[in-house]
């Protein structure tokens, strides 16, 4: 149960750190899952700003090759994505 509420608080995090990113109202009504890129809440520049954030606040470090829609497509595959470099 520990590991959910460290999960649900990681996420949390990462919706926080996107939305200082994109903007206060740019995720609002977009659930974790929800494809950002295609839905033009997300833009190339806002990922570099993300993938140095995660990686200054997270102590991660995140190649070229990691750059793919299976690791930032969504928020919740971000949290995932973070929680599995830690």
């Amino acid at each position: 149960m520990a590991e959910n509420d460290y999960s649900t608080s990681l996420a949390a995090e990462v919706r926080a750190l996107v939305a200082g990113i994109a903007g206060p109202t740019a995720l609002e009504g977009i659930d974790d899952s929800a494809p950002l890129f295609e839905r033009m809440v997300l833009d190339s520049l806002h990922l570099v700003a993300i993938v140095s954030e995660l990686e200054q606040r997270f102590g991660i470090t995140i190649a070229p090759e990691d750059l793919v829609p299976e690791n930032f497509g969504s928020l919740g595959q971000m949290a995932h994505f973070v929680e599995v470099r830690r």
